[in-house]
């Protein structure tokens, strides 16, 4: 993963993410996504790779070491060059807030075991648990808790 800064847009950075293989020492061409407003401090970062190392899981949220937010999920495919669409629950849904003195769970997550040409999703937001089951080719579907 490297960050690179927007032209025009100060204190933001865009996060290209490339697929690496280690045998031969060579990464694919990547992909590169930007955050998805434009604000001070915004940015992405990565929070899980999948166990077939094609997806990469990415927060996106901002903060200038004392306050921020939380925004929501990112998935990124390292082979298609794309970004998969999440369900709102995984994006919009967790938006808060953070600051000094405030303790404010950030969700947890995890890619799980899947059937192939599935992808499954584990969030862990407080005390709630939620799943995605999808495939990334087609729209994205939520799972009953």
């Amino acid at each position: 993963m490297t960050t690179r800064p927007i032209p025009g847009v100060p204190e933001q950075r865009e996060v290209s993410l490339y697929l690496l293989d280690p045998s031969k020492g060579t990464m694919g061409p990547g992909v590169t996504l930007r955050p998805t407003l434009t604000g001070p401090y915004r940015g992405l970062s990565p929070q899980a790779l999948a166990p077939d190392r094609r997806y990469v899981l990415l927060s996106e949220g901002e903060g200038d070491g004392c306050g921020g937010s939380f925004y929501g999920l990112r998935l990124a495919d390292l082979r298609t060059r794309s970004e998969v669409r999440l369900p709102a629950g995984l994006t919009g849904a967790l938006h808060r807030h953070t600051g000094c003195g405030y303790p404010v769970p950030i969700p947890e997550t995890a890619f799980t075991q899947e059937q192939v040409g599935t992808l499954g999703l584990l969030v862990r937001d407080g005390n709630s648990l939620n799943w995605w089951l999808g495939k990334p080719a087609d729209a994205a579907r939520t799972l009953p808790r």
